[in-house]
C-alpha cells in the first residue's frame, strides 16, 4: 500500500473500554504492517495508558477531559490544527463525536484525505426518545456525504445503518476481533463459589445497575460478583456489598487475569454496537451471560457458549444466576473459545481494513467491491 500521502490517522474521542481495546489490538497490527511512521493515533492525553501496545511516537495526544461545551470546542480546534497542519493518506475516525468533528472539517475543506468512519455503536440505536433517534439518523445521513467508507462492527449495527438510510455502497461489515491470549499473571479466586465478572464502563448503557439489583435479589450465598470499571459518560450508583467486590478500572493485563479466573462474564447492557468484552472473555475460555440487546446475541450462543437474558430485567437475571452450574459454565467457556478463534480475530479485522484502506488511498477501485469484506449476513 502506497502511503506517500502521509500516515494513516486514527482519530478518537473517549476511548476507555471497547474502543481502546479495538485500537490497541488493530493498531499494533497496522504498525507491524506499515511501520512506525505509517500510523498515528489522536487520543485524549489522559487515556494514553489505555493503548499499551502502541509506541509513544505513534501517539498524538490532545487535551480533553469530558463532554462539556468548552472541552468539545477545544477538542474541535485541536483536531482542526492537526488536520490543517499535516498530510495524511487516510483518516479513520472512531466514535460519534470524533466522526462528527472529522467529517465537519472535511465538509469545510480543511483537508482532502479520504475518510473512513466507525461509530462503534450508532447513536440512533441508543435507549433514547424516538425524536432524538431520528435526529441522530439525519445527522449521520448528511455526514455520510463526506465519508468514503463506513465500517459497521456487527450485523446488528450494519442492519441498523441501512434501515435509517445510510448509503449501502459505503457500508461495510467487519466484525470486531481480538488477538491471541497474552502473557498474564495467574489469579486464583475461591473455588467453592461461582465467581462472576462485570467489565466495562459503569455507565447507564452498560447496565451495571441492573446487575447490582439482580445480585441483591439472590438467595444463593455461593455467587460472588467482581466489578471492574468506572463511570466515563454517566454514572450508575455502585458500592461494595457482601456479594460484590468493586475493583476499579483495571489495566488490560489485570483484566485478562480476571477473565481467566472467573466462571462467567455478565454483560447486562442496554445497548451494544458489538460488545468486545464478550470475545475477550471467550478468548480466555470463559462463559458469557449477556442481555438480548444490540449485537450480543450474535456473539453468544444460548446453551452453547453462555446465556442470553432479556435486557433491563433484574429479576429475570437474578433467576438465571440462581440456576448457574459451575461444570456447565466450564463447558460453555470451552465452546466460547472455539467460537472466538473461528469468528472473532483481530488479524481478520486488520486484513479487511487494509483492503478498504488500499482501495480508498489508491482511488483505483471502489471500496464497495472489496472482495474480503462482508456486505451480507455476518454469522450464525
Amino acid at each position: 500500500m502506497n502511503l506517500e500521502g502521509g500516515p494513516i490517522l486514527h482519530i478518537s474521542e473517549t476511548i476507555k473500554g471497547g474502543i481502546a481495546s479495538y485500537l490497541d489490538e488493530v493498531g499494533a497490527l497496522q504498525i507491524d504492517e506499515f511501520g512506525l511512521h505509517g500510523v498515528r493515533f489522536v487520543i485524549p492525553r489522559n487515556s494514553l495508558k489505555e493503548l499499551p501496545s502502541i509506541p509513544e511516537e505513534c501517539l498524538i495526544p490532545v487535551d480533553y477531559d469530558g463532554r462539556t461545551i468548552a472541552n468539545l470546542c477545544s477538542y474541535t480546534i485541536q483536531i482542526f490544527n492537526i488536520l490543517k497542519s499535516n498530510r495524511f493518506s487516510l483518516i479513520h475516525a472512531h466514535s460519534t463525536f470524533a466522526g462528527f468533528v472529522t467529517r465537519l472539517l472535511r465538509a469545510g475543506r480543511v483537508f482532502r484525505s479520504p475518510v473512513l468512519y466507525c461509530a462503534h455503536g450508532w447513536s440512533f440505536i441508543m435507549d433514547v426518545s424516538e425524536r432524538r433517534k431520528r435526529a441522530y439518523a439525519i445527522v449521520e445521513r448528511v455526514l455520510a456525504h463526506f465519508t468514503e467508507a463506513i465500517i459497521n462492527i456487527s450485523q446488528f449495527e450494519h442492519d441498523s445503518a441501512l434501515l435509517v438510510g445510510l448509503p449501502a455502497d459505503k457500508c461495510h461489515l467487519i466484525l470486531s476481533g481480538v488477538g491471541p491470549t497474552r502473557q498474564q499473571r495467574r489469579l486464583v479466586l475461591p473455588a467453592s463459589r461461582i465467581n462472576l465478572l462485570f467489565a466495562g464502563r459503569l455507565d447507564y448503557a452498560k447496565g451495571a445497575d441492573i446487575l447490582l439489583e439482580a445480585m441483591k435479589r439472590l438467595s444463593r450465598q455461593d455467587i460472588h460478583l467482581y466489578m471492574a470499571g468506572e463511570a466515563v459518560l454517566d454514572a450508575c450508583a455502585v458500592a461494595d456489598a457482601e456479594n460484590v467486590t468493586m475493583l476499579g478500572w483495571l489495566s488490560r493485563e489485570e483484566l485478562d487475569a480476571y477473565y481467566a479466573a472467573v466462571d462467567a462474564l455478565v454483560m447486562p447492557s442496554r445497548w451494544e454496537g458489538f460488545g468486545l468484552s464478550a470475545i475477550e472473555a471467550m478468548r480466555q475460555s470463559t462463559a458469557v451471560i449477556a442481555s438480548d440487546r444490540g449485537a450480543l446475541p450474535e456473539i453468544v450462543v444460548p446453551g452453547v457458549t453462555g446465556l442470553i437474558v432479556p435486557g433491563d430485567d433484574p429479576q429475570t437475571l437474578a433467576d438465571l444466576l440462581e440456576g448457574l452450574d459451575k461444570a456447565r459454565l466450564r463447558q460453555w467457556g470451552k465452546a466460547g473459545f472455539e467460537r472466538q478463534q473461528a469468528l472473532f480475530s483481530s488479524s481478520r479485522v486488520h486484513s479487511q481494513l487494509c483492503e478498504i484502506y488500499s482501495a480508498l488511498i489508491s482511488g483505483t477501485a471502489s471500496p464497495a467491491i472489496c472482495s474480503n469484506v462482508s456486505r451480507g449476513p455476518a454469522i450464525s
